[in-house]
């Protein structure tokens, strides 16, 4: 069996826990923009307008994170200076130009 993985078998019964990896659910965390609010979960495929904001906005990418680091990169991003700050202030200026 995968590392990661357990089974558990009676008869008829089976529960298979796959990779914790692969269960990742993501949120975003960045500023609010048009589209796309603070704090929204995303699941655990991006929605396809997710992905083009990403795509014209590279720095939007950063704030899209697993559950499991939300607490830690809202930190980052209200550290004034730091590179998560400057991202999310990257993120504004390009939604607000358009």
């Amino acid at each position: 069996m995968a590392k990661g993985s357990t089974s558990k078998s009676n008869k008829d019964q089976s529960t298979v826990i796959s990779d914790p990896l692969e269960t990742r659910v993501f949120v975003y965390v960045g500023p609010t923009v048009p589209g796309l609010t603070n704090r929204t979960i995303l699941g655990r495929e991006l929605p396809g307008y997710v992905n083009d904001m990403a795509s014209a906005c590279a720095a939007l990418k950063r704030f899209i994170v697993p559950l499991s680091l939300m607490a830690d990169t809202l930190k980052a991003i209200n550290r004034r200076g730091s590179s998560a700050n400057s991202a999310a202030m990257e993120v504004i200026k390009h939604f607000n130009r358009r």
